[in-house]
């Protein structure tokens, strides 16, 4: 690749490839390097064999501060216990490169630790780690390395040491990170409006629209110097502010004159205003609003 995009890359693409898998490519795009994996090399949560950049760490030096240092790098709370797995899933571990090795910490921070990128280990003296799950508080769930991080749209969380949200029932909405219980899953107001404060259906205000049929508690403003109606469902509605001022005179009963002035604001949109002079001039001016 002469540069750093795809389109700027050449390949071959087959079928087959002459080489062997000594020659995979591990690579690293600056993601948490911690991970636990069960025996099929699958996430495990909240305990498993430890990896640092795809290959296992050896005990040598390893102590309850590397654990919780490491516990911590993941998202979790702290370790609750360290082993040297031994070859308890060889033929998994003998698949893989030992990473990691004389991990020394000063204290529970991953910031104190010195280490060795490399091992002169043999998979008997692999680590494996038993790691705290964080408790989260409500709309919220524990997803490694990342902590306690938002439940998605439309889903719910009462908080505490959780692997998942629960979804809304159907028809339901909720905003992402707002649903803490099931009542908190509300009917869709449907397009072109949005949920109040109060839990009621209110249609979009002049200059905003609702493209999306869930529980949108604002509606989408119109971009600068566009208008669209109230109730408006789609960005199509949002159109060009055109000002385009008519006067027009008609007289009074009274003696006096009313002045109407429509404003043109859109083509599908105007407003009126009507300045009434009444006979005598030191009366001043009434005013009234027409839409």
């Amino acid at each position: 690749c002469p540069d750093g995009t795809w389109s700027s890359c050449s390949y071959s693409q087959q079928t087959r490839s002459n080489c062997n898998h000594f020659s995979d490519v591990y690579l690293d795009c600056g993601s948490n390097p911690f991970a636990l994996v069960d025996s099929s090399y699958n996430e495990a949560i909240p305990e498993g064999l430890l990896l640092y950049s795809g290959g296992t760490v050896c005990d040598d030096r390893f102590d309850n501060n590397a654990a919780d240092a490491i516990c911590r790098e993941m998202g979790y709370e702290r370790s609750i216990s360290w082993r040297a797995f031994g070859y308890t899933w060889y033929q998994m571990q003998n698949q893989l490169m030992m990473k990691l090795d004389d991990v020394r910490c000063s204290d529970g921070q991953w910031e104190s630790c010195d280490y060795w990128k490399g091992s002169n280990c043999g998979h008997d003296e692999d680590v494996y780690l038993h790691c705290e799950l964080p408790s989260c508080d409500p709309g919220a769930y524990f997803k490694p390395p990342h902590g306690c991080i938002s439940c998605p749209e439309n889903t719910f969380g009462q908080g505490g040491t959780v692997l998942s949200c629960t979804p809304c029932p159907d028809g339901t909405f909720v905003d992402a990170g707002r649903g803490f219980a099931q009542n908190d899953c509300v009917p869709a107001c449907g397009l072109g409006s949005f949920i109040a404060s109060d839990g009621t259906c209110l249609e979009c205000l002049p200059t905003t629209f609702n493209d999306r049929e869930s529980a949108q508690r604002t509606c989408i403003q119109c971009p600068d110097n566009m208008w669209s109606p109230t109730g408006s469902d789609s960005a199509e509605d949002c159109s060009k502010v055109q000002f385009f001022n008519q006067m027009t005179s008609e007289p009074q009963e009274n003696g006096g004159v009313s002045y109407i002035s429509h404003l043109i604001i859109t083509k599908d949109t105007h407003l009126s205003m009507t300045f009434k002079r009444p006979k005598s001039s030191h009366s001043g001016l009434q005013f009234e609003c027409l839409h």
